[in-house]
C-alpha cells in the first residue's frame, strides 16, 4: 500500500493518472472515466438546494475517488 503524499499548499494537484500510480485514487478505474464521473458528480451540485446537500455530494464525490482497500 503507498504512503499518502502530502503535497505542499503552493503545489499544483498531480494528473489523475500520476495520482492513480501514487496510489492516492483508486486505479481501478482508467483516469479519463474518474474525471467524466466527478464532472457529471459534481454538475449535479447545481441543482441542489442547499449548502448541506452539496457537501454531501462533494462528500460522496470524494470517497468515490479513493484507492479501493
Amino acid at each position: 500500500m503507498a504512503t499518502p503524499r502530502t503535497p505542499s499548499p503552493s503545489a499544483e494537484p498531480p494528473p489523475l493518472a500520476e495520482a492513480a500510480e501514487a496510489g492516492d485514487l483508486r486505479s481501478d478505474v482508467p483516469p479519463a472515466e474518474l474525471a467524466q464521473y466527478c464532472l457529471h458528480a459534481l454538475t449535479a451540485a447545481a441543482a441542489l438546494t442547499s449548502q448541506t446537500a452539496v457537501a454531501r455530494l462533494v462528500a460522496v464525490t470524494l470517497d468515490g475517488l479513493r484507492p479501493v482497500p
